[in-house]
């Protein structure tokens, strides 16, 4: 296994530890910061005031409130204290956060409103009241903000009073059922509040994911231009170095011509060599090339080759966007090395350059240079060998044929595939 993906190993396991216990003992006191946001919405606020008001509207209905069991005074009083500790604890929220004033107001809120329904239950003499479906209504509300102690005890401490009143009546069967009915709020409150607390978690432990993940993408992206400096860029200028001390040490009796032909081939490396330095800036950038400017882009490079030589260059098709981003960089050097390679061992007068985009991509460099011998190039362990690698990294093809006529260098590449290991392979080499 190697040291990139137990990096990524070691993140992926940290991103799915628990959560530190300060972490923790928050989310047990205060519940879920986001759930609280959401109740405390206008959306959500107008709508409870919207519901209260429609409650207090259908008590004033005498068929209404004698169905339901209740008066108007006891509607509209209870109704007006549930509305004034929401419209406080609001207002507490929007001013101060999740601050201990509003954890106060809240806790007040969820206790006036337990309160109200369980006073309307016993105001009713029926135990069976249908009131208990708003306990457990507000249970699953208050549930959504995660598991958290002082709202459980607000869930069984209403339905315990009511029972201990029914009793103290002398009715223990009421008292009894009060008690069944607390019990399932209860199990209705646990069991949602884990629920929501155990995806919120899960919500936490997917962000951190992602982040690490994010950091990981970079170390890699970080190796990578380590790699290209050091395996090409590096190498290339060690090798120049290396010539140009061959040069101050050569024979004196070296003629001009030969001194010139050396000078323009350390030239043309020279530029092979800016030319990946620039490659690499040009990956630093935030923004990528769209597929336009990467064939602006390369028919500069292949004319700066070309010299005073003639240039074809011609492109049918495009490739969409997405795939271009991942795989530009490798038909830039494929094209530019294969051009370098045209005009320093052919010595042709034209140069041809075509790109076909269609079910593959089909990459062509001819010349009418003298040739080049074929034992000679497949033994190269230079440019022809480093785009070989490369062909064959991406699942490709690659052909030559020279004669003396020149050379002709085919490429096939696929260019609808969406496999993620070869186009991160494409990528990352």
């Amino acid at each position: 296994m190697d040291e990139a993906s137990v990096a990524f190993r070691g993140l992926s396991e940290r991103a799915n530890e628990a959560p530190p216990q300060s972490e923790r003992n928050l989310l047990v006191a205060w519940g879920i910061p986001e759930a609280h946001a959401s109740q405390r919405s206008r959306v959500s606020i107008l709508g409870f005031i919207g519901l209260v008001l429609s409650f207090v509207a259908l008590t004033s209905l005498p068929a209404v409130a004698s169905a339901l069991t209740t008066d108007r005074g006891t509607a509209l009083a209870v109704s007006m204290a549930w509305l004034t500790c929401t419209v406080a604890a609001t207002a507490a929220y929007h001013l101060t956060g999740l601050s201990r004033v509003y954890r106060a107001l809240d806790l007040i809120e969820s206790v006036g409103i337990q309160t109200g329904v369980c006073l309307f239950v016993y105001r009713s003499g029926n135990v069976a009241s249908v009131f208990w479906l708003a306990y457990l209504g507000h249970a699953q509300l208050i549930a959504s903000l995660g598991l958290c102690a002082q709202n459980l005890a607000v869930v069984t401490l209403g339905p315990c009073s009511l029972a201990l009143f029914f009793w103290l009546r002398a009715d223990p069967a009421s008292a009894f059922i009060s008690l069944l009915i607390g019990a399932l709020g209860a199990f209705v409150y646990g069991a949602t509040a884990r629920l929501h607390s155990d995806l919120e978690a899960s919500r936490a432990r997917e962000a951190q994911l992602k982040d690490n993940l994010a950091r990981f993408r970079v170390s890699e992206e970080r190796s990578r231009i380590a790699r290209d400096l050091h395996d090409s860029v590096g190498g290339e200028l060690a090798a120049l170095a290396w010539r140009l001390r061959r040069i101050a040490l050569g024979p004196a009796g070296t003629t001009l011509d030969a001194a010139e032909t050396e000078v323009s081939q350390l030239e043309l490396r020279i530029r092979s060599v800016l030319e990946s330095l620039r490659c690499v800036v040009l990956d630093l950038r935030e923004q990528k090339y769209s597929w336009v400017d990467t064939l602006a882009a390369l028919r500069e490079r292949c004319q700066d080759l070309c010299g005073g030589r003639q240039l074809e260059f011609i492109v049918s098709g495009a490739l969409d966007e997405r795939l271009a981003e991942r795989i530009a960089a490798e038909l830039q050097a494929i094209v530019g090395e294969l051009v370098r390679n045209a005009t320093t061992h052919g010595k042709p007068r034209r140069v041809e350059v075509r790109i076909r985009i269609g079910d593959e991509i089909e990459l062509s460099v001819s010349d009418d240079g003298t040739g080049i011998d074929r034992e000679r190039a497949n033994r190269s362990s230079g440019g022809l060998a480093n785009i070989r690698a490369r062909v064959t990294r991406l699942g490709g093809e690659f052909d030559l044929r020279s004669g003396n006529a020149g050379t002709l260098v085919k490429v096939r590449l696929p260019a609808l595939t969406d496999d993620p290991e070869l186009l991160s392979s494409a990528s990352t080499n």
